[in-house]
């Protein structure tokens, strides 16, 4: 897995390029939380269009970085998720709790509206 950061605005967007998994998780939370404590930048965005499989350790990990975003009055949102990836999102009830948008940019200037589910 290979992620890559870039501040957009106030917003850090972490791109995963690659699968979310137990053996990357570890990578994962300490770039989100390393945004989130040490960049103090509350308002992230996952870019998951790169992103081929998304574990439960991982969408464990999502929720976690949403509620340490919105303990420090931010915001986590997801954006361009595979077909695969949305599913497991969905399965997880993340379209009811975390904003998809169709691109990091659109996240990022609030001018998204979330993607409807797919069952």
């Amino acid at each position: 897995m290979e992620l890559l950061a870039r501040q957009c605005h106030d917003c850090m967007i972490i791109a995963v390029h690659g699968d979310v998994d137990l053996n990357t998780e570890p990578q994962l939370s300490a770039c989100l939380t390393r945004s989130l404590t040490t960049d103090e930048c509350p308002r992230l965005i996952v870019d998951l269009s790169h992103t081929t499989f998304v574990s439960a350790t991982g969408l464990a990990l999502l929720a976690q970085a949403h509620n340490t975003a919105r303990a420090h009055d931010g915001w986590l949102r997801i954006t361009a998720p595979s077909d695969l990836v949305r599913r497991s999102l969905i399965r997880g009830g993340f379209q009811d709790k975390i904003p998809i948008a169709a691109t990091p940019e659109a996240a990022c200037h609030g001018s998204e509206r979330p993607d409807p589910p797919t069952r």
